[in-house]
């Protein structure tokens, strides 16, 4: 089982990835990781490399997500996601836009799931 977590730089998310790691073991999950903006995500990305866990970087406000090919998965935990909602930022449409990006992307394998 390899799980798939987005937002895995995230508060929620890096929890997430910690209990899949200790459950697992560290190469059971792929931590997708979006632009970085605070010193703890960068914090928390250090700290999954250091252990050996995969990180993915992705950009779900582009259409491709992956700028290589999507990753083999068997179970996803999306969960990224812009907070912030009520600044006036476009950063929020990572909520509608992202998701509909995401799953358009990994469709193929879902469907295969």
């Amino acid at each position: 089982m390899k799980s798939l977590v987005t937002g895995a730089s995230g508060l929620v998310g890096s929890c997430v990835v910690e209990m899949l790691a200790k459950e697992h073991g560290e190469k059971s999950v792929i931590a997708a990781v979006g632009p970085v903006l605070s010193h703890s995500e960068k914090a928390r990305i250090a700290s999954f490399r250091q252990r050996g866990i995969e990180v993915m970087p992705n950009a779900l406000l582009h259409k491709q997500v992956f700028q290589g090919p999507v990753p083999q998965f068997s179970t996803l935990f999306h969960l990224a996601a812009y907070v912030a909602t009520e600044r006036n930022s476009d950063d929020v449409h990572v909520n509608d836009v992202g998701t509909s990006n995401l799953l358009l992307r990994l469709r193929p394998a879902l469907e295969r799931a």
